[in-house]
């Protein structure tokens, strides 16, 4: 069976399945490869045989093969082949007038003219320019008795890296490949099958994976709502248990309503009685090169089901304004 995928950089999708067309539209170009070799997969267990999937896509053209037990493997292009530039410097030949009964000394390299070198220079082709500035810059003289420079390696693992960098990733998140594990199909997988997940599961994996990335730099996210009893507790809390365990990152829940705060009251204490008061206190500290992570451990509560920390508001005293915590 053979497939083939026409994605755009917007990530619509063309499939042709034996002939058959059909369209999808996805929101990035990843989100449709995946699709695609989902389907591929679905088909392969489906029919009972191998499926070539061929995918062109902005990045480039790869054809895979797609096996019945759910494997799938890049076929290689045919290698291509890179002639290499060192004959051409066998062309300049050093002339001598009379028989040489002793090895030429170094400085008959110099008796080489540049005029006499360059004008093989268009004899080389222009796919392996590159290497040849890389061999003739660091490979032996020849007329020094070295070894002749050799362009063909040095060509050759730049295209090797050169593809290696086009080439995306279909491991990069296998969970959103993975087969059905809930609902109908999930139970019929259960029991042998190798079912591809639903809509609904398939977007459940897809925003999970969102969720699950890390950023450069810390992320804040404020949850408002001056009326009491709104929820704004609670959305903390759930907020900071998906991102903290779904990431592994460090997450903080900072209850920020000065001395009214009750997060503290709905989350668990790690042994002490520390709030940001505590905190603020200790921040010349914690400016210092002797801070350490570890002595945050002091100030927060840490949550061990959910895997996020707790910075408490201070509510042992009635005086707000003393405890008020202002942009200084």
């Amino acid at each position: 069976m053979r497939m083939t995928a026409t994605i755009d950089s917007t990530g619509a999708v063309e499939l042709d399945t034996a002939g058959q067309i059909t369209r999808e539209n996805h929101s990035t170009v990843g989100d449709a490869r995946r699709s695609v070799m989902a389907t591929a997969k679905t088909l392969a267990e489906q029919t009972s045989q191998d499926t070539q999937l061929h995918i062109d896509d902005p990045s480039g053209s790869r054809t895979f093969l797609v096996g019945v037990d759910g494997t799938s493997r890049q076929e290689s292009p045919a290698p291509a082949t890179v002639q290499a530039p060192a004959e051409s410097v066998a062309t300049v030949e050093p002339v001598a007038s009379a028989p040489i009964e002793s090895p030429a000394p170094v400085e008959s390299v110099e008796s080489v003219e540049p005029e006499s070198v360059s004008a093989v220079e268009p004899m080389v082709p222009a796919s392996v320019e590159t290497a040849q500035v890389a061999a003739t810059s660091t490979a032996p003289n020849p007329f020094l008795g070295g070894r002749p420079s050799t362009a063909r390696t040095v060509a050759e693992s730049e295209a090797a890296g050169s593809r290696r960098e086009s080439l995306p990733s279909f491991v990069d998140r296998p969970e959103v490949d993975a087969p059905a594990q809930h609902g109908w199909r999930g139970a019929l997988n259960s029991m042998g099958l190798r079912l591809g997940p639903s809509a609904a599961e398939l977007s459940q994996r897809q925003d999970e994976a969102a969720v699950s990335a890390h950023w450069a730099g810390p992320r804040t996210i404020a949850v408002l709502n001056p009326k009491g009893g709104a929820g704004k507790t609670p959305t903390v809390i759930c907020l900071a248990a998906v991102f903290a365990r779904l990431s592994g990152g460090g997450v903080l829940a900072w209850d920020n309503n000065n001395s009214l705060g009750s997060l503290g009251w709905r989350t668990f204490d790690a042994g002490h009685e520390a709030t940001v008061v505590d905190l603020l206190g200790r921040t010349e500290h914690f400016m210092t090169s002797d801070a350490r992570v570890g002595d945050l451990s002091g100030y927060v509560h840490h949550q061990p089901a959910d895997r996020y920390d707790v910075l408490r508001s201070d509510d042992r005293s009635g005086d707000q304004e003393r405890h008020m915590v202002t942009g200084d």
